[in-house]
């Protein structure tokens, strides 16, 4: 979804959008004086540990500004010479924007800005949006003008994590750079199988050919939706041999907890296995995908695999 933001709702959602960070955070802007409002938003970020990076003209912030940054334990702060670019960036929401981090910005000045929620954020539209090659490029386009902005930069302030582990932003990740991890991990995990990234047209996606005998598997969407689909055989058979699980629900047990599936067949006999847990990190999910796959696989049998 894109929303445009005149200053009176800038004023509300900037904090808003440092307050909601769950785990990382970016902000792009030449110039800082902090209002109370930002200050407490970035306290509040600091104290639930989320990784914040600032890129700004650092000589120019005011000594009272840059001791409150100093004392953050989870900030970042680089300084770009030529930095003019306004953006506001967490794990749900970009907001880009005219507004600089200034109270006389917030007081004075007539500002613009537009902010894009990412696609899962979205309802029921999400699909058509998220399928388009247009939002994926833009997504993409933004995390390497982010990095390249990085890369010019002095590392002024680092972080508690950072100073002893490296500087690492994981919204830098563009969507192959998480695909390739995700294939990486997969084949680690689940060899000899052997996973690689399919790039179509539309969308790009993660398989496995020959995942069971015949049958591909096919990662539509890591926090979402696998699918399998018959390589060799007549569809019609193959939709006869899926049919007696279309719409029904697969409960999978996990760490203590049961989660929910349901199992869709689809034209072309591909069945598609969906269930949205977005609050698992990333390993958490990797593990239960696998619970899945053993679970499903019990279905997979030789005879029902003979064509």
């Amino acid at each position: 979804m894109i929303t445009f933001l005149n200053t009176e709702k800038l004023i509300n959602v900037i904090p808003d959008t440092i307050f909601n960070a769950q785990k990382e955070l970016i902000i792009v802007v030449p110039f800082i004086n902090l209002s109370n409002a930002t200050m407490d938003a970035l306290r509040a970020a600091d104290k639930k540990e989320v990784e914040t990076t600032i890129i700004c003209r650092f000589s120019e912030v005011k000594s009272k500004d840059q001791n409150f940054l100093e004392n953050l334990e989870n900030l970042n702060v680089f300084s770009h010479p030529n930095v003019h670019s306004k953006c506001y960036y967490n794990e749900n929401v970009i907001v880009i924007t005219s507004l600089n981090l200034t109270s006389y910005s917030e007081r004075n000045n007539r500002e613009m800005g537009v902010k894009v929620s990412r696609y899962d954020n979205w309802g029921e539209d999400y699909d058509d949006l998220f399928e388009n090659e247009e939002f994926m490029d833009f997504a993409d386009d933004l995390r390497m003008e982010l990095q390249q902005l990085l890369n010019g930069s002095d590392y002024i302030i680092k972080s508690k994590k950072a100073g002893q582990l490296g500087y690492t932003c994981s919204l830098l990740n563009t969507n192959r750079d998480n695909m390739e991890q995700i294939c990486n991990e997969l084949n680690r995990r689940l060899s000899p199988k052997r996973f690689s990234i399919e790039e179509l047209e539309y969308a790009n996606y993660i398989v496995c050919e020959n995942y069971f005998d015949k049958i591909t598997l096919r990662i539509k969407d890591f926090y979402e939706r696998i699918e399998f689909e018959p390589t060799r055989g007549e569809i019609s058979s193959w939709y006869n041999k899926f049919k007696p699980l279309h719409q029904e629900g697969l409960r999978v047990p996990f760490k203590g907890s049961e989660y929910e599936f349901k199992i869709y067949l689809n034209s072309g006999a591909k069945l598609n296995i969906v269930g949205y847990y977005d609050n698992l990190e990333f390993w958490d999910r990797l593990d239960l995908w696998n619970a899945v796959l053993i679970q499903i696989s019990t279905f997979f049998t030789k005879e029902l695999l003979k064509i």
